[in-house]
């Protein structure tokens, strides 16, 4: 029994990382509290002990589950092996948001060189997916990875407003115990499933011990041990109600249920509120809190329940009280709903009154339990609390206001936990701008909220310059305080950790870090972060564009900040109203875009399209522009609409160009229009006329192109004449094209002279190849094998391969492309055009021979490459059943990152097939947020014509999913842009813009 006395392995190498251990110190704190009470009741169940300890070193890894009905002992068990083994653990039940704590003592176990905590830990899968990834890598012979995590689904009602953030899969190596009550979902495919109290051999013996120990005497433990169906906790509550004369011990309820409904139906209408309250409340619930809401003191009654062991008080001072196990706010939540929903509406609209009655700055400083109680819980309830109060009370609790009186107390951890609790009642109840907005506020709050110690930061980065791994060490760490949102904090950071570098003897990195922090602090928000917020404002935009409201599409770029990128979306109106003909709106926009450069170009294209329609406010606008270039381009673009019909005026147009090079790019489009409309003679003089070398030589080659016969020959005669003036950069690339183009009209030994005079190595191979590809597309493949043979530059070689093979793959002869793979030596080119041609063969509709090729491919990323792209083509050409199963296979796609990308691919191509069924179900099963959304917002948007409601339920999960950090929720919202178009039109996409700018102006 001494064992169950030791700190955990885990907590202990975690107190030996004093900055990793603070950072979590409150979590962990909570949990040690609760892991003392387990022990304290642990009764030694030795067999099933030494069945778990060997299910946790089984190299193999995987998901080992407890499955046990609430009370049977499965907490004390595990707190028992936690003790003794080597795992990082975490009682979800007692504190729901310590996920920090478990990645906390992953790294304390199993990378203590770097003790540092990834702060997206909080929120994002992604940090433990990384973590593990590496561990599992990097673990030494066949030593498992463990954790151990007890009621990561509680029973009753939630803890917490969002699921955990564990990786979407194990890696080899990584053995997860997990608790479960029967029923709960798992994360993963159990490898081994113990069920209690059935497969406890022990457990009758270890019953009798329990009461032994607690003093019971043998009539009462006979029966208590037979009413209690294998349950631990019935037997503390049954031998408390016969002590307090409660219950006869010949007539007890059967089974827990039975107990505690038997308490429940003798309680008085007082005494069961009192229950509901305790039940609802999530953590201790404050006396004052208790006593204020029932209009009476409950101390009497908590006293009766106490001596029942129904419930436990805090710590002398801390005036808490609370059930003594989850068990029986689950029975609460089962027999008194009514009365648990008016507890939550109570305690929802007690906070919301308490919220709008204090002053922000009072708030702030107040240490009144009640008070700290409803500002923690008081969305909680609300979200859990009956409709018409959940309607009301959310709303103003996360509204603007009190979010901001969060931001100025610097409570940004608590507006994240009180908007995620409304996200989760907007993907419940909808509409989707409520949807949106939520998610949107999450993903911000998520960034926002994340914090690293300085401490922490630094020490970390002194231990791993100590240890001689100088880079190595700074760019780790620097991937980590980059996941912080810009800011001062951020700031800070980076200015110590230079100051470190500086210390360090680290000049150049230490003025990089100095530089960064500077910027940051003139500029808390960088451009990056900015991109980030008006490139969904783009997509919004554009898919408003799409629907025709150029209104909506121009309101939304008014709130892009960015002239530049602002100035892209009105270009796309000008041209919209252009094709529609709206000439008139078209030049009032174009004359309202503020960056001066592209509303230069948008007035040339209304300028030009107004000219076209005989319109003269076109030669007026013309004659308004100032910039050379801009007046060049709509000068050659109506020289080039003149020349199908008067082709003299077309080159008055192009001879008045101010400058040489203008005229010339006149010219050369010129030559390409004229050669388009049959005109060959003129096009050829247009590029002869042309005066600089290297645009003359590139214009004739281009010739080649567009011209058959005769001319297209003496194109490439004067081409060739004109290219031995050629000097510099430019000279190479245009003989490699000229020597293509000579070859490809079956001149070869004039092509071959040609790349000859380029000098020996990689410019003459690279010549030499593209003269073998040429002959190759006239079919003179033979000729093609030969010259590819001589090549000594192993990239230029390998690339007229790939070349080679995919003309073969064009004309159908799949099996010779595929037996060009063999001649290319280097691996990755090999495996690179073998997806290629996988993909190819697919889009050609033979997806099913295709689907064999790409499984062929020894490169694990190509191979995954190929199969994802070819995916669509698999689905559509009625392969589903064989897609479905390449993605069950994990020596297919060998890491969580292709198999979740190939199961967004196919569940997307299910969407837009049709089969929103199927689709459906595999969404559900991708667990990666951002392969969620992909897959999510293709079947939202396959849903939205006939099935709003269902498109609007697919995508509050999906968004939710995603709602892990600023970006991930931002890209998701462009993915889910096409839906939000369909759902509610040009309409909700300007709703949804606004709703973005505020969010993400925290």
């Amino acid at each position: 029994m001494d064992a169950l006395h030791h700190t955990p392995p885990a907590f202990a190498a975690l107190a030996a990382c004093p900055a990793l251990h603070a950072a979590v110190a409150d979590d962990l704190h909570r949990q040690a509290t609760y892991l003392s009470a387990c022990l304290a009741a642990y009764q030694p169940r030795s067999q099933l002990l030494a069945t778990l300890a060997q299910a946790l070193r089984d190299p193999h890894g995987g998901l080992v589950c407890v499955e046990a009905p609430p009370g049977s002992g499965a907490s004390t068990l595990l707190a028992a092996l936690a003790v003794r083994q080597p795992v990082a653990l975490w009682f979800a039940g007692a504190a729901p948001t310590a996920a920090p704590a478990l990645y906390a003592q992953l790294v304390a176990l199993h990378r203590p060189r770097l003790p540092l905590l990834d702060p997206t830990a909080t929120t994002d899968p992604a940090a433990f997916e990384a973590l593990l990834a590496e561990l599992a890598a990097s673990r030494s012979g066949h030593e498992p990875i463990a954790l151990l995590i007890d009621e990561l689904t509680p029973p009753g009602e939630p803890l917490r407003p969002g699921p955990p953030p564990l990786p979407s899969e194990l890696p080899r190596g990584v053995t997860l115990l997990l608790s479960a009550t029967p029923g709960a979902p798992l994360p993963y495919t159990p490898a081994l499933q113990l069920r209690l109290p059935n497969d406890d051999p022990e457990l009758t013996a270890a019953q009798h011990a329990l009461l032994a120990r607690l003093g019971c005497s043998a009539p009462w433990a006979d029966r208590l041990v037979a009413a209690s169906g294998g349950n631990f906790l019935y037997l503390r509550l049954g031998l408390a109600h016969l002590r307090a004369g409660g219950a006869d011990h010949t007539a007890l309820p059967a089974g827990l249920e039975g107990l505690l409904n038997s308490w429940w139906a003798g309680l008085t209408a007082p005494e069961r509120r009192l229950a509901a309250l305790l039940a609802a409340a999530g953590e201790p619930f404050p006396l004052a809190l208790a006593t204020e809401l029932l209009g009476a003191d409950p101390a009497p009654t908590l006293a009766s329940w106490a001596r029942l062991a129904l419930i436990e008080y805090g710590p002398p001072g801390d005036r808490t009280v609370a059930l003594t196990h989850r068990a029986l706010a689950a029975l609460i939540a089962r027999a008194g709903a009514t009365e648990l929903g008016t507890a939550h509406a109570d305690l929802a609209t007690l906070a919301s009154a308490r919220a709008d009655g204090v002053p922000g700055s009072q708030r702030a400083v107040t240490t009144n339990p009640a008070v700290r109680y409803l500002e923690r819980q008081g969305a909680r309830h609300a979200a859990l609390a009956p409709r018409p109060v959940r309607d009301v009370v959310l709303t103003a609790l996360t509204g603007p206001t009190p979010m901001r009186a969060r931001q100025r107390r610097n409570d940004v951890a608590g507006a994240l936990e009180a908007a995620a609790w409304e996200l989760r009642v907007a993907v419940a109840d909808g509409p989707p701008l409520r949807l949106v907005r939520a998610a949107a506020l999450v993903g911000v709050l998520a960034t926002r909220a994340r914090s690293l110690g300085a401490d922490m930061v630094g020490t970390a980065l002194l231990g791993g310059l100590e240890q001689g791994s100088r880079e190595a060490t700074l760019r780790a760490v620097l991937g980590v305080v980059e996941r912080l949102a810009d800011g001062h904090a951020k700031a800070a950071l980076l200015r110590h950790l230079g100051e470190i570098c500086y210390g360090a003897r680290m000049r150049s990195a230490a003025m990089r870090l100095l530089s960064r922090a500077l910027d940051l602090e003139a500029s808390p928000t960088s451009r990056a972060w900015r991109d980030t917020r008006e490139g969904l404002l783009t997509v919004l935009a554009e898919h408003a564009i799409a629907l025709g409201a150029v209104d909506t599409a121009l309101a939304i770029a008014e709130r892009i900040e960015h002239l530049e990128r602002r100035a892209m979306i009105e270009t796309q109106v000008v041209r919209q109203l252009l094709a529609t003909g709206a000439h008139d709106q078209a030049q009032r926009v174009a004359r309202g875009i503020l960056h001066e450069s592209m509303g230069a170009w948008a007035r040339a294209e209304v300028a030009v399209e107004l000219q076209r329609a005989g319109d003269p406010r076109g030669a007026m606008m013309l004659d308004e522009l100032t910039l050379e270039t801009v007046v060049a381009w709509a000068q050659i673009e109506l020289a080039c609409d003149d020349a199908t019909h008067d082709e003299a005026a077309a080159r008055r147009r192009i001879e008045a160009l101010p400058t040489p090079g203008q005229r010339d790019r006149g010219l050369a489009r010129l030559a390409r229009v004229l050669a388009t409309a049959g005109n060959d003679g003129a096009a050829l003089a247009a590029a002869e006329a042309i005066g600089a070398v290297e645009v003359r030589v590139a214009a004739l080659i281009d010739l080649r192109l567009g011209l058959e016969g005769l001319v297209a020959m003496l194109a490439l005669e004067r081409a060739t004449n004109d290219i031995g003036a050629l000097t510099g950069e430019d000279r190479a690339p245009l003989v490699s094209a000229l020597a293509a183009a000579l070859a490809a009209l079956g001149r070869r030994d004039q092509a071959l002279a040609l790349a000859a005079g380029l000098p020996e190595g990689e410019e003459r191979d690279r010549a030499t190849a593209r003269v073998a590809v040429a002959l190759a597309q006239r079919g003179d493949h033979a000729q093609a094998h030969e010259l590819i043979a001589t090549l000594d530059d192993e990239d230029e070689q390998a690339w007229a391969y790939d070349e080679f093979a995919s003309l073969l793959a064009a004309a159908g002869r799949w099996d010779e492309a595929a037996a060009l793979l063999t001649r290319i030596e280097a691996d990755d080119q090999r495996a690179r055009t073998a997806a290629d041609l996988a993909i190819a063969r697919a889009q050609a509709g033979e997806a099913v021979p295709a689907l064999a090729m790409a499984l062929a491919i020894d490169s694990a990323t190509e191979r995954a490459r190929a199969l994802t792209l070819l995916a669509p083509a698999l689905v559509t050409g009625g392969g589903e059943a064989e897609a479905l199963a390449v993605g069950r296979h994990p020596e297919i796609l060998t890491s969580a990152e292709q198999r979740g990308r190939y199961l967004a691919s196919v569940a997307a191509a299910l969407a837009e097939h049709g089969r929103t069924d199927v689709a459906g179900r595999l969404v559900a099963e991708i667990r990666r947020p951002a392969d969620r959304a992909r897959a999510g917002a293709a079947l939202a948007r396959a849903l939205a014509q006939r099935s709003p409601e269902l498109a609007c339920a697919v995508l509050g999960a999906t968004l939710r999913t995603a709602a892990v950090g600023r970006e991930e929720i931002f890209r998701a919202l462009e993915l889910a842009a096409p839906a939000l178009a369909a759902l509610g039109g040009a309409e909700l996409l300007g709703e949804v813009a606004a709703a973005i700018v505020d969010a993400d102006h925290w």
